[in-house]
């Protein structure tokens, strides 16, 4: 009776929300957007900061940088200029920024650190001009640089995701220049398309401003690809023949403390194949991951699993086509991590493994096959197999299906589908969006009670901001290969925030609002209460923030 209880209530507050969202869909009326053209460069710059080469002494195809913050509208506080060239195999970029060089707060220099302290520059790249994925660089004034993918139109960021590039800037006496160069191996794209999308962005930090190419307003994602302009003149570009082979070996020769000696050797093989411009396949053999960096301390006071991200750079790569329902979810069918490592985080030599992931027309293809050797259970065999289907302007709908247990003996299956409504278009500019996901385990000597699904609304935006969410996991739910910290659960949640600008003594953003995380088992007993309020956050011109907010936590052990 409870179960029923339950679903008649989702159904009553979701239908009407599914019917809202249908609706927002169809609400499509895209502005034109600003498009500027590559130039053609017959000798390649040298990529070091000093903007003296022959192909930046052209005009810049961009100077018009608009604020989002402090003053919405506003034209940049210091100029900007921007020219983008190609050649057959790389894209290149030039920023001029102007400033005062005694005013430039730079302090990073090393790699895919955070720059949210610093100035930099931003260019996002939606290479099939699908208004959903984006490749994302940036560099600060003293050279540091950092890349992502962005997807699912910026709900998704992957910062662990690392690029084939390279970027050089320098400080001088009229502010700071940056190049940078991008091969087209690095990237994914159509074969035969001349336009892509880009989107360029500049942060000062010490007058906490971000002004962006094309006019962009605050309802927008931070990394939002809807909005982009367009590059034209993409035409005659190579990715080589397409294969990158990256062999290792190692010889050495342990002697032991009780005389015994013992010779090591070692060799494996990674090799990426680009099959064609949109899908790309990897095989690695015998695989190392002696440079993937280590991970982060955290202490655990939970009762419930840590999450670590993904840091394996072959299974970063095209690490988004595997993505599935929400981001805020609190399931991962697949979680990659599970391959090649225990449970406590030591490595698990891989023997085997292939790959294929990329883009074909409207659809987006996932596939991975792993064997590892555990040694002492014996060879381990998985597969993941993940397609969606792009749907109107920002919606979709996908399945998923993965086969293999990293947690134990017993046999394990998952098949599902999610489906996504989204706009960004909403009464002009505001974003919204409904996910639904359904999940189902076929797990050897476990029957029955095998489901997970769930729902999520949002509206992500500037002055008003709402979620709201419903998840279910059943008992003998088994993620064979995810991530699933808790199960036996009915998870309802739900947050409000409101965000005026007053613009007046100082203050940027007033914000106040509050939520509820409410979490029982299927029978209706309550596990967790979370209630949070947040009477007051201020947020200064000056970038300092303050704040009050209360929280109360219920606990049921």
């Amino acid at each position: 009776m409870v179960a029923l209880v339950n679903v008649g209530v989702v159904r009553a507050v979701w239908r009407p929300l599914l019917i809202f969202a249908v609706c927002t869909s169809l609400q499509v009326s895209p502005r034109a957007a600003e498009e500027i053209e590559a130039l053609r460069a017959s000798d390649p710059p040298r990529i070091d900061g000093l903007l003296d080469d022959q192909i930046w002494k052209e005009s810049p195809q961009v100077r018009r940088f608009i604020q989002t913050e402090p003053m919405l509208g506003d034209p940049a506080s210091e100029p900007t200029e921007v020219w983008l060239a190609l050649d057959d195999r790389n894209l290149y970029i030039a920023f001029r920024c102007h400033d005062d060089p005694s005013t430039i707060t730079a302090k990073e220099l090393a790699r895919d650190v955070s720059l949210g302290q610093d100035d930099r520059v931003q260019v996002m790249l939606d290479t099939f001009l699908d208004g959903r994925n984006a490749y994302w660089f940036q560099i600060g004034p003293r050279g540091s640089i950092g890349d992502a993918l962005v997807s699912e139109n910026g709900e998704r960021f992957n910062k662990q995701w690392d690029g084939l590039w390279n970027g050089k800037a320098v400080i001088n006496a009229g502010g700071w220049d940056a190049e940078i160069v991008i091969p087209f191996k690095t990237l994914r794209f159509r074969p035969g398309q001349t336009r892509w999308g880009v989107k360029l962005i500049r942060h000062i930090k010490r007058r906490e401003e971000v002004a962006y190419w094309p006019e962009t307003d605050l309802d927008s994602f931070r990394f939002q690809v809807s909005d982009a302009g367009v590059i034209s003149g993409m035409e005659g570009m190579t990715q080589g023949i397409g294969l990158d082979i990256q062999p290792y070996g190692l010889v050495g020769y342990n002697q032991f403390t009780n005389g015994e000696n013992e010779p090591v050797l070692d060799a494996g093989l990674d090799a990426f194949y680009q099959l064609t411009s949109g899908l790309s396949t990897a095989l690695t053999i015998n695989t190392d991951f002696a440079e993937t960096e280590v991970d982060l301390r955290q202490i655990n006071l939970t009762r419930f699993p840590l999450f670590f991200p993904e840091k394996r750079d072959f299974f970063l790569d095209g690490a988004n086509y595997f993505d599935f329902g929400s981001s805020q979810q609190r399931l991962i069918p697949f979680f990659s991590r599970r391959i090649g490592l225990d449970p406590e985080g030591n490595p698990i030599p891989i023997l085997w493994g292939g790959k294929l992931t990329g883009q074909q027309g409207n659809w987006n293809i996932g596939v991975l096959g792993i064997s590892d050797d555990p040694r002492d259970a014996g060879r381990r065999d998985f597969f993941v197999g993940r397609v969606s289907r792009n749907l109107g302007a920002q919606s979709s709908l996908g399945m998923i299906y993965t086969h293999g247990n990293a947690l134990g003996d017993a046999t394990n299956q998952l098949v599902g589908a999610d489906f996504r409504l989204a706009t960004s278009t909403f009464k002009g500019s505001k974003n919204v969006s409904l996910g639904l996901f359904a999940l189902k385990s076929f797990t050897e000597d476990l029957s029955g009670r095998g489901t997970a699904l769930g729902v999520q609304f949002l509206y992500p935006n500037d002055f008003l901001k709402v979620e709201a969410g419903f998840q279910q996991i059943e008992e003998n739910f088994v993620a064979g290969v995810g991530f699933v910290p808790r199960k036996d659960i009915r998870n309802y949640r739900a947050s409000t925030r409101l965000g005026p600008r007053p613009q007046r003594l100082g203050i940027r953003q007033v914000t106040f609002g509050g939520g509820i995380d409410y979490i029982t088992d299927l029978e209706g007993l309550l596990e967790t209460r979370e209630i949070s309020l947040l009477p007051f956050a201020l947020r200064f011109d000056s970038g300092d923030e303050v704040g009050f907010d209360v929280t109360w936590l219920y606990e049921y052990l």
